[in-house]
């Protein structure tokens, strides 16, 4: 993902020029290639409720993602000790864990996936193009560890420049939606074809 640049960033985000962009190297490679540490939410006053009246606590929930090969309990253990450790002003932190769940990685060599490839390019009329991202679904290391041969292929209409992915607008490009709907039948329809024992 190291071609997403930050202007790719800042348009498709709404980042002002103003406002500096956090850590180092490709943008790309900082959004969806190493670990990242996010705070997701955030619990403190409200402006409507508030007055001039100190404030005794704050809470955040905090996103962590692990790469391949990490073990989920250790690098949760590693995190609570960081911020426990770091508390400026002698601040007490309390930490709730609510969700320790193993890395993912998916296979790109099998059979489906060549098929999927094979689908979108026809649906598409260009070649597929191919990028690591970071951030997958735990419930896809479930069914792996259940079922270890089987292949595992998400998809959904998320357009770069106008799905606005996770966004309060975000938004779906109708063709691209009758695109994945081709791509989806030609799949099934090669996966089929792949199925089917050879007439001798």
């Amino acid at each position: 993902m190291s071609k997403f640049t930050e202007e790719d960033l800042r348009s498709s985000a709404d980042v002002l020029d103003s406002v500096a962009l956090t850590g180092t190297g490709p943008v790309g490679d900082r959004l969806w290639a190493h670990p990242s540490i996010n705070a997701i939410g955030l619990d403190m006053t409200s402006i409507a409720g508030s007055s001039n009246v100190l404030i005794p606590q704050a809470g955040a929930k905090l996103s962590m993602r692990i790469v391949p090969g990490s073990h989920p309990e250790q690098e949760l253990d590693a995190l609570v000790a960081h911020l426990q450790s770091h508390a400026p002003w002698g601040a007490q932190v309390e930490v709730k864990r609510t969700k320790a769940a193993p890395p993912f990685q998916c296979a790109t060599d099998g059979p489906a996936y060549d098929a999927a490839r094979w689908a979108m390019e026809q649906a598409f009329g260009k070649p597929m193009g191919e990028a690591g991202s970071g951030g997958s679904i735990p419930l896809l290391r479930t069914l792996q560890k259940a079922a270890p041969r089987a292949e595992f292929i998400l998809w959904g209409a998320e357009d770069m420049a106008a799905a606005r992915i996770h966004a309060s607008d975000e938004s779906v490009d109708t063709g691209e939606i009758e695109r994945l709907v081709v791509t989806q039948a030609l799949l099934l329809q090669r996966l089929a074809e792949q199925a089917r024992p050879e007439v001798r």
